[in-house]
């Protein structure tokens, strides 16, 4: 939050105690003060602005909302205004409304390079690379020497998938810092899928000497090795990520009864490569609490077994990689990306829609899943409307007249009757709601967002198991609504 307070604003006596507190982090007796300084001058629209601060300081979300509206609605034309909404914006982790707030104040005249870096690095989180390499090249234009701004740029143009001009990018952005691992890795991958196998080997070489134990860089160049034909060379190296996880994520000692039985499954998922007695002292553990909980009969257990039959299938974060694996086939890894946050979300709660505002909200805003999911817009679960525009609504109307005709065509002592007439205001509702509330613009702005996060994170699974894509292309329902519907229930262990 800005500290900075213009000259002409504290003058008077009053409105220069309230700045001192202010500025000496005395936020409580800075909201006094500042309230002083309202009472004296109505109108003072930076009096408002922090003393709004002031109450985000101190968590009072709301109230200091209301403040930076005040301070807006007196002086629409100050880009200040709204350069201290887009910072509290941004800290409680609105980003959509800090773009946009961003936006105004530089539409009013401010062209500060700090704040468009910011609004960069916002469009660059909500996957707007286009609009985020717009503004690096801004930043860079007016500051050659802003490291982070080469970086930032190198990145997003490389998360567009233009590899060659992701490589001059990010040779640009190495000569201002040599050490950056993740611009190496980035340079790496590129060189990588444009054919330069040799220098994205050396590359990965370079990121390693920097940090060995890398697991991002290490999946990279395991994907790299199985581009290349090396299988046998890739599975090494995912190996070695088995190996960094279990150090660092795994405890040394093997648990003792008490522990949950899906921990003591994953722990041997996890494990895939971990020594024979290792695994065979887990499966005892297993065994043993089995027999204690009365799971019924116990049969031998291998380790390929609990990886493939027993086990649910996995869709579970370790450090910076996604561990997956779907029915019988490979465990794989997947470099951490939004989308496989948004699929890991729905993947737990099956059947259940899902705003895409709320799963975009539940990333940013430490929402559980069970906040995201409680929702009582939602009344009937099966109708799959995408929006509620003009062709949704009529949609919606065209099934009701179909229902109804069906209601008419039943005896009331009919069995089916009841049902039908549930399923006929479930409709009714959902046709009410539509009516009732228009798309807002930032609910389809994260519609999309999430749809293509999604898209994206199932092409980069489809290249590890085509079968799991499929999966989930046909049981991935997006749009403003977001859900996952298996044809059968699938048990995943997120």
């Amino acid at each position: 939050m800005s500290k900075k307070i213009k000259s002409e604003s504290i003058i008077d006596p009053i409105r220069l105690k309230a700045a001192r507190c202010y500025l000496n982090n005395d936020y409580n007796d800075a909201i006094i003060e500042f309230s002083k300084v309202i009472e004296k001058y109505p109108y003072d629209d930076l009096a408002y602005a922090f003393r709004g601060n002031s109450y985000l300081e101190l968590l009072l979300d709301k109230k200091a909302f209301i403040d930076y509206a005040k301070a807006i609605e007196i002086n629409p034309s100050n880009p200040d205004n709204y350069l201290y909404r887009a910072d509290a914006n941004k800290k409680l982790g609105k980003y959509d409304d800090a773009i946009t707030d961003y936006t105004e104040a530089i539409k009013l005249g401010h062209k500060g390079i700090k704040s468009i870096y910011i609004r960069g690095l916002l469009f660059a989180y909500q996957s707007m690379y286009r609009e985020c390499i717009e503004d690096m090249k801004y930043v860079i234009s007016k500051d050659p020497n802003h490291v982070e701004a080469y970086s930032c740029l190198a990145s997003a143009i490389y998360m567009t998938r233009d590899y060659k001009n992701a490589i001059r990018a990010l040779n640009t952005s190495l000569k201002k810092d040599p050490t950056n691992v993740s611009d190496i890795e980035r340079r790496a991958v590129s060189k990588s899928m444009t054919g330069d196998t040799k220098g994205a080997l050396k590359d990965f070489s370079l990121a390693l000497s920097i940090e060995p134990n890398n697991t991002s860089v290490i999946q990279s160049l395991a994907e790299h090795k199985d581009r290349c034909g090396d299988h046998l060379g890739a599975e090494t190296e995912r190996r070695k990520v088995f190996e960094i996880i279990k150090s660092e994520k795994l405890p040394r000692e093997i648990p003792d009864k008490n522990s949950n039985l899906d921990s003591l499954k994953m722990q041997i998922i996890a494990l895939n490569q971990i020594r024979e007695s290792e695994v065979e002292e887990l499966r005892q553990s297993i065994m043993s609490l089995q027999k204690d909980k009365s799971y019924g009969k116990i049969e031998r257990i291998s380790s390929k077994d609990l990886i493939q039959d027993d086990s649910p299938n996995v869709f579970q974060k370790e450090n910076d990689v996604w561990l997956v694996q779907y029915r019988s086939g490979e465990l794989f890894m997947v470099k951490n990306s939004v989308g496989m946050y948004y699929i890991k979300t729905v993947l737990a709660n099956p059947h259940q829609d899902v705003f895409a505002t709320e799963l975009v909200n539940s990333r940013t805003k430490g929402i559980s899943e069970n906040e995201v999911f409680q929702n009582d817009l939602i009344p009937n679960k099966k109708i799959k409307i995408k929006n509620f525009d003009k062709k949704a609504i009529e949609y919606l109307e065209e099934q009701l007249k179909i229902e109804e005709e069906e209601l008419g065509e039943l005896s009331m002592l009919d069995e089916n009757y009841d049902e039908q007439v549930t399923k006929i205001e479930m409709i009714k509702k959902e046709l009410m709601h539509g009516k009732q509330n228009q798309i807002n613009p930032d609910d389809r702005k994260n519609a999309t967002a999430v749809s293509n996060a999604i898209r994206r994170a199932i092409e980069i699974i489809r290249e590890k198991d085509t079968e799991f894509a499929d999966h989930l292309e046909k049981s991935i329902d997006t749009g403003l609504r977001v859900s996952y519907r298996p044809n059968k229930p699938i048990e995943w262990m997120c």
